[in-house]
């Protein structure tokens, strides 16, 4: 992974700019959150129940980055689409569906009020509900798209 590569500025940007009092359990704490890429090593039972034990999970998908080409044929800059995927299950603390409502709205937030730098918008793409055994795994998958320049 080079030091521009999407996902991992979608990921810092996301982390820095998200405010945890805004993702809440049932008990009114802030929700645990982990951030990981897409083919991660850590299985879904040790981020929810086992070393991790987190609440929300969200995945960055690999990214499609398309050049934006000047008269010159130089690529100046990129148009990128980055998947972020939010994923949550049923805990005795946690309604999963509420949980990544929450989240869902925070994303619009953040892209609401800290859309420059790069211009950043949000479109939400997917959801799912998975039965896996006893567990329903619940997903939203949101499309993060902006502009950057070969310099970003």
């Amino acid at each position: 992974m080079v030091a521009n590569d999407a996902r991992k500025n979608t990921k810092d940007w996301v982390i820095a700019k998200i405010t945890a009092g805004n993702i809440l359990d049932l008990n009114g704490d802030n929700a645990s959150l982990h951030h990981q890429f897409t083919g991660s090593q850590n299985p879904l039972e040790t981020i929810f129940f086992g070393d991790l034990n987190k609440d929300l999970l969200f995945i960055y998908h690999k990214p499609v980055s398309n050049p934006l080409i000047d008269h010159d044929l130089g690529v100046y800059g990129y148009k990128e689409s980055v998947p972020i995927q939010l994923v949550a299950i049923d805990k005795h603390h946690i309604n999963a569906e509420l949980l990544i409502w929450q989240a869902e709205t925070e994303i619009r937030r953040i892209g609401e009020t800290y859309p420059f730098g790069s211009y950043r918008s949000f479109n939400r793409i997917s959801e799912s509900s998975v039965l896996i055994g006893a567990t329903m795994l619940y997903s939203v998958t949101y499309e993060l798209k902006y502009v950057r320049n070969t310099t970003a």
